[in-house]
């Protein structure tokens, strides 16, 4: 059984986004037996710059706000919703979950944008990192990359995205601390 948790948002219409529970998306692992990893979680994160900072440092003046929910197929596939905006300026991209890769704490969830506040964004593959350090009230807090997103043809993704995610789940471009929410990385068999 997975483990739901509810995760509390801050303000805007997409409050209800972030908080409902959420599970995520998993494929076959690289040995061919069937995984049921999951990345499940929201909340908000930022604004400030991501660490270990890349050259030149991704930094964001402003929140970012998120919500994954999918599960692991056991055939290769993915399903499940994602969500990822600022609910305070109304920006939102919403996504079908097609892929997951992940290892211990970690974990990136991959997709297609189906919905967005800039329609030039609809159609797009995105992918999103996520670690997890532990239940809420842990001293060190979970962690969030950028979403990043790029036509499903660009050269950046993996062979087969976006049904395979990237093969390491660790983000390019660093991390910042999740503030207000929580972030569930596992396997169901755990």
């Amino acid at each position: 059984m997975f483990n739901l948790r509810l995760v509390a948002a801050v303000g805007g219409a997409l409050v209800a986004a972030l908080a409902i529970a959420t599970i995520a998306t998993g494929r076959v692992v690289d040995d061919g037996a069937p995984g049921a990893d999951y990345t499940i979680g929201g909340g908000r994160f930022g604004p400030g710059c991501f660490e270990p900072a890349p050259d030149p440092p991704l930094c964001f003046a402003n929140p970012r706000d998120f919500s994954v929910d999918a599960h692991a197929l056991g055939n290769g596939r993915a399903r499940g919703v994602w969500f990822y905006g600022n609910n305070d300026t109304g920006f939102s991209l919403s996504g079908r979950v097609m892929c997951i890769t992940r290892q211990g704490n970690r974990s990136v969830v991959g997709g297609i944008v189906t919905d967005s506040s800039d329609p030039g964004s609809i159609g797009l593959g995105f992918d999103q990192y996520y670690i997890d350090n532990g239940p809420v009230g842990s001293s060190i807090r979970d962690s969030s990359s950028a979403a990043f997103l790029d036509p499903l043809d660009a050269p950046g993704w993996p062979p087969g995205f976006p049904r395979r995610c990237p093969s390491t789940p660790t983000s390019p471009a660093g991390y910042l601390p999740v503030h207000s929410g929580d972030v569930d990385v596992d396997s169901s068999e755990n």
